[in-house]
């Protein structure tokens, strides 16, 4: 096991840029998260780890040690990929041990080390079948069975769920992440589904166009977006986002979004008035009103899941998504009067879509 430091790394084909110089130290032990959207650089900077890509600039350090100029077979990293990458003519118990059996390791230890993980992964009926013979779930077990029986200190996976159907996503993902956690082994997870980052990660680093937009725990990134980017990025449904101008209101700070529409903000705010905004609320932070409400979701469309519901409409000019608990009774043609605490409303700059209370200090 040990830590990886990333230091001012950039990639470059020609004069196209992929990585815009990232900076990230990951601890011994922990789960970190490459998050973003396809073409964000995150499988480029895991394959630079990995030394699968060249590094036009910067360093990677694991466990203290520079690695820019090692052969990827001398970095003492695992590799599990999105397609599995099993030998379809060797059977579970040869595709786990290969990687030993190359390194010459004795065939009693490499029996031992299979039995061990084959143990851990719930694969032990399973060691003399073909991998077309295993279900898909089996078969990324098997391709993480290979990983660990080497125990590297550093584990990468590049979008290894993808290939997976949503029910065994779900389980998979739960079992990688106890797996991690009881082996404590150093993990760097590619994914671009956000939800998977924020359930299995101990922190996120969510890339932007090979530019690292914000890292920080899921939680963090949750409540705290750094930008629009952020605020957009992350959550399912997506953050609410209006534009408009910061006015006051018999002594109180509001956000005027057109219509006539005001949303009041917390009182410490040292905004001024006339600041083009953007109001950011969480689908799940608006509270149906008792009477009668300046602020009101025209009703579009409803999705019913069961557990909640989610309402679309439009607040004014603006298309705007809730979320309520349990199974609403609500018209599709109707209005619903909402209220919203101030301390659930986020502001970003109009301009640099930075959030507020970060570039005036508060």
């Amino acid at each position: 096991m040990a830590n990886v430091e990333i230091t001012n790394v950039k990639k470059s084909y020609g004069s196209q840029s992929v990585i815009e110089g990232a900076n990230i130290s990951i601890r011994d032990g922990e789960f970190v998260a490459l998050v973003g959207a396809s073409g964000s650089g995150k499988s480029t900077l895991l394959r630079m780890i990995a030394g699968l890509e060249s590094i036009t600039d910067g360093k990677i350090f694991i466990g203290g040690r520079l690695i820019n100029n090692l052969p990827a077979k001398d970095r003492d990293i695992a590799m599990v990929f999105q397609n599995y990458a099993l030998y379809p003519h060797l059977s579970v118990a040869e595709n786990m041990g290969f990687s030993l059996q190359i390194r010459g390791t004795p065939k009693d230890e490499i029996k031992k080390a299979i039995g061990e993980t084959a143990e851990i992964l719930g694969l032990t009926p399973y060691l003399q079948r073909l991998p077309k013979q295993l279900s898909g779930g089996q078969r990324q077990r098997v391709a993480m069975g290979r990983a660990i029986v080497r125990k590297p200190q550093v584990f990468l996976f590049d979008e290894p769920l993808s290939n997976l159907d949503a029910q065994l996503r779900v389980q998979m993902r739960q079992e990688v992440k106890s797996l991690q956690q009881r082996l404590g082994t150093t993990s760097i997870y590619v994914t671009h589904d956000q939800i998977e980052a924020m359930t299995m990660a101990d922190r996120i680093v969510l890339l932007n166009h090979g530019h690292i937009e914000q890292v920080g725990a899921p939680l963090d990134l949750y409540d705290r977006p750094e930008n629009l980017y952020v605020a957009r990025f992350i959550g399912s449904p997506a953050m609410n986002l209006m534009e408009g101008s910061i006015v006051r209101q018999q002594g109180k700070t509001c956000v005027d979004i057109g219509d006539g529409i005001t949303v009041a903000l917390e009182q410490n705010l040292p905004v001024e008035s006339d600041t083009k905004v953007v109001c950011g609320i969480r689908p799940e932070h608006f509270n149906v009103a008792e009477g009668n409400s300046a602020l009101n979701i025209n009703v579009s469309a409803i999705e019913a899941t069961g557990a909640e519901s989610h309402v679309h409409g439009a607040i004014g000019r603006h298309r705007a998504t809730l979320v309520l608990g349990g199974r609403q009774r609500i018209a599709h043609s109707g209005s619903i009067p909402l209220s919203v605490a101030a301390s659930d409303i986020h502001l970003f700059d109009q301009k640099t879509g930075r959030r507020l209370d970060l570039v005036r200090g508060v």
